[in-house]
């Protein structure tokens, strides 16, 4: 069936609640993630200092984020997370305030700490990704374009924009935050393969944490993937069931000839 169809039985069925409950709810989800990813983080390094903070915000967002496109696409294909569907605007929105911090952050770094002897700080720092040697320049673009991305959707996400757009336009650019995500991906992904490549060379300990937001990354993009094709497929079908057992359209009611009238034919 249509996407939106699915989406208004999902709803049908989904307890209401007010969008304070879901906006709180939403945040004691995010600062639980953050606390977690901390925890694993300060685990992993020994330590937790400012940076390392830094990283937990860049992390959580990201998952956050991740998850709020995983919905739909989870409760589409499956019936077990249904009720949770209303919380995906809000995991979002959640999700790209924690990006906001983190691109903040690390604008304090590169603006008032900037030195050579920081290395990753440094602007020009030259990133080892599996041989090639990649400006931290590049990574720094893909970043700041993903979080851009996802502060317009952030700016649309409500009633008014989706008057305003239409509904197609709305859900189109919606959707462009997948492209956002992707961005985000090539950056931690240029920032941590020099990580990656040592820990899976000679692994010791916890996994590094990017390593598992790239297969929630990955997860995220082949769910998107599975339900366009789903959706594709079904709008196929219904086109072709369409053309094999066409409806007959209504006839148009017209007035009785009066020549053929019980009166007429007895005179």
């Amino acid at each position: 069936m249509p996407f939106i169809q699915r989406y208004n039985e999902i709803l049908a069925k989904t307890p209401k609640f007010s969008s304070t409950k879901l906006w709180l709810r939403s945040i004691v989800f995010g600062v639980a993630t953050f606390f977690i990813i901390s925890l694993y983080l300060g685990y992993q390094d020994g330590y937790y200092i400012i940076s390392t903070a830094n990283r937990a915000l860049a992390v959580t967002a990201f998952t956050l984020i991740g998850f709020s496109f995983m919905l739909s696409g989870v409760c589409y294909f499956w019936d077990f997370l249904d009720t949770k569907i209303i919380y995906r605007k809000y995991l979002g929105i959640t999700g790209f305030a924690f990006g906001l911090a983190h691109g903040l952050m690390s604008a304090y770094f590169y603006a008032l700490i900037w030195s050579e002897a920081l290395g990753p700080t440094n602007f020009y720092y030259l990133w080892d990704v599996f041989g090639i040697k990649i400006s931290n320049v590049v990574a720094f673009s893909f970043g700041l374009i993903g979080l851009l991305i996802f502060l317009m959707m952030t700016s649309i996400s409500n009633r008014y924009a989706a008057l305003e757009l239409g509904g197609v336009w709305w859900r189109r650019l919606l959707r462009v935050g997948y492209l956002g995500y992707v961005f985000i991906i090539f950056h931690f992904t240029i920032k941590r393969a020099d990580v990656w490549s040592s820990w899976i060379s000679h692994p010791s300990g916890l996994p590094p944490i990017s390593l598992w937001l790239l297969l929630l990354g990955l997860a995220v993009l082949g769910l998107r993937v599975a339900l366009q094709i789903a959706l594709v497929k079904k709008k196929r079908q219904t086109s072709l069931l369409a053309t094999e057992h066409p409806t007959t359209p209504p006839q148009p009611i017209t007035p009785e000839d009066p020549s053929k009238t019980p009166t007429n034919q007895n005179q």
